[in-house]
């Protein structure tokens, strides 16, 4: 083989090398990431289910104090 080819042979070996350490680290981050992902829901699904049943509730006594004030007369200002 010739010089320029032995060259241009591990210049590419050595970018596959790289390549595939480049998407290993790449595989590794994504299950890290999926990995926090799952625990942020587990964290933050029983805040949301929290909050929606205040908010349930804020609406139902929203339309309570509806129901209320249609059920008086209102008076004119004196």
């Amino acid at each position: 083989m010739s010089t320029p080819a032995v060259v241009w042979l591990a210049i590419g070996l050595s970018s596959l090398v790289i390549m595939v350490a480049l998407v290993l680290g790449l595989v590794r981050q994504l299950r890290s990431l999926s990995s926090a992902l799952a625990q942020f829901q587990r964290e933050v699904t029983p805040v949301l289910e929290e909050m929606r049943e205040g908010a349930q509730r804020a609406q139902q006594g929203a339309e309570r104090l509806r129901a209320t004030e249609l059920s008086f007369p209102r008076r004119g200002r004196r």
